[in-house]
């Protein structure tokens, strides 16, 4: 049996989470566990194996630079996906400046979720084969 993968969901915007949702429930692989805000994920990261993290620009006790902030403490690799409501004007190339791994505008659309969680998926095997390969030559 293959190993869940969990998605973290950070959206105090229902609509979202629910789209998030709806987009991965047809992999089984994939689990997605819900919260709104950086405290909230804290215990998620600190105690659980995400792989992959949706959150929105706006939360209810910061914004997304909190929760990079939150993930280098913790030193967590994970790709982070942004969530940004499309009426508003945002800073894109700042957030990727920032180490945010994509994009997406809300509300989502349920193909564009699936095709980002596609390509970081594809990310992280790739990052997990190439730890693999340093590995095994270190030894």
């Amino acid at each position: 049996m293959a190993i869940k993968k969990r998605i973290l969901i950070i959206c105090p915007d229902g609509s979202s989470t629910q789209v998030i949702q709806e987009a991965t429930k047809n992999w089984p692989v994939l689990e997605t566990v819900v919260c709104s805000s950086v405290r909230e994920s804290r215990s998620h990261l600190a105690d659980s194996d995400i792989h992959l993290i949706f959150c929105q620009n706006c939360l209810l006790d910061g914004s997304y630079l909190d929760l990079l902030e939150l993930l280098k403490e913790l030193s967590r690799d994970v790709p982070v996906i942004l969530v940004v409501p499309d009426d508003r004007e945002f800073a894109h190339r700042d957030a990727w400046g920032q180490g945010v791994f994509d994009i997406v505008a809300s509300p989502c659309a349920r193909r564009d979720v699936q095709w980002i969680i596609i390509r970081a998926m594809q990310h992280l095997k790739a990052r997990e084969t190439i730890l693999r390969v340093k590995t095994s030559y270190a030894s």
